[in-house]
């Protein structure tokens, strides 16, 4: 969890919005459009922008670490699905609402990092620490993990408990961030690029409307995501 209340509030102010227009995609999908992959996919993104909104609060405490784990394990698994099924030309993209498969891998992108940040700061295991079962730990150890299993994060390397020292000092989670991230970069970048080439007229046809949308939203919280990811090392770039 991050404690700055600068960080706080502007997380929240794109997590929020966010949440709310994937919400909306989800029931126009659902109801008016009758695409139900692409519903679900919008209803992964939405449980994934409530998920990145209550990681910067202090009651993300409260929720199971194990559950969100899950949650997301089998959302990164549903996209890898659909990047296959869409390459072989399995499911059309009419379906998928005009997301073709360079779409697709970049939600993949998006939801495997989801899922990389609950294991790092779960400590790799993904799994549930309570209070009685850590009754023989260190009071560092105590420290760097809250009751619901997940590690505190606070990028400006103060406040109680930050386990970012300790991640960052494990190789694999330092190097997997890294390639991680860029790839969220990356996705971002051509979210980005779908956005402005719907503005110059190249967008798919007229059954994808919130095509535009749809592409700007992807964008911001890809980078937005990849931000956070970055404020995990920043306490340990600094010293």
């Amino acid at each position: 969890m991050i404690s700055n209340p600068l960080w706080q509030w502007v997380f929240t102010l794109i997590f929020g919005p966010l949440t709310a227009y994937y919400l909306y995609r989800m029931l126009v999908s659902a109801v008016k459009n009758r695409r139900q992959l692409e519903a679900v996919s919008f209803l992964l993104h939405t449980l994934m922008s409530i998920g990145m909104l209550a990681m910067v609060w202090p009651w993300w405490d409260v929720v199971p670490a194990k559950a969100q784990l899950t949650v997301f394990a089998l959302a990164s698994l549903w996209y890898l699905i659909i990047v296959v099924l869409s390459a072989m030309r399995k499911v059309d993209e009419i379906s998928l609402g005009g997301h073709g498969t360079v779409h697709q891998i970049g939600h993949a992108v998006m939801m495997l990092s989801m899922t990389w940040m609950l294991l790092s700061m779960s400590g790799g295991s993904g799994t549930e620490s309570h209070g009685e079962e850590g009754q023989g730990h260190s009071a560092q150890d105590h420290a760097s993990h809250d009751h619901s299993g997940h590690t505190a994060l606070d990028p400006s390397g103060h406040g109680s408990g930050h386990g970012s020292h300790s991640l960052m000092h494990e190789p694999f989670v330092f190097v997997s961030g890294i390639v991680i991230t860029a790839l969220l970069v990356i996705a971002s970048i051509w979210f980005l690029l779908q956005f402005f080439r719907g503005v110059k007229g190249h967008a798919p046809d007229h059954r994808y409307p919130l095509y535009r949308p749809d592409m700007i939203s992807n964008s911001l919280m890809g980078f937005a995501m990849a931000f956070m990811n970055l404020l995990m090392y920043w306490p340990s770039a600094l010293g």
